[in-house]
C-alpha cells in the first residue's frame, strides 16, 4: 500500500516480482478478518510462490486460520502481536 500499487492484479505480480529479486521468505498479508476470507487469500497468496508466507492478524480468526495453514503445511507470519500471551498463542 505504501509503494502505491494498487488492483488485485498488480498486487500479485507485486509479490511476485519481489520473490524473484529477494532471497528468503517474503511475507504476503491477507486483508479478510473472517476465518473462510483469510483461508481462501492465504491458499492463493501461498501458491504463487514458494517464498510467500502468509501474513495473519492476532485475532481471534486469526489464530484459528494460522492452525489451519500449519495443518496444510503453509508457512505463516502472525502480525499485530502485542503481549506475550499473544505470542504463545500464536506460537502454539
Amino acid at each position: 500500500a505504501k509503494g502505491g500499487i494498487t488492483g488485485h492484479e498488480n498486487i500479485i505480480n507485486h509479490y511476485k516480482a519481489i520473490c524473484d529479486i529477494v532471497d528468503g521468505d517474503v511475507s504476503a498479508e491477507v486483508i479478510s478478518t473472517d476465518f473462510e476470507g483469510m483461508i481462501k487469500e492465504g491458499e492463493a497468496l501461498a501458491k504463487l510462490h514458494p517464498q510467500i508466507v502468509v501474513k495473519v492478524p492476532m485475532i481471534k480468526e486469526g489464530v484459528k486460520a494460522i492452525k489451519y495453514f500449519s495443518d496444510k503445511g503453509i508457512k505463516t507470519n502472525c502480525t499485530l502481536v502485542f503481549s506475550a500471551g499473544q505470542a504463545l498463542l500464536a506460537a502454539k
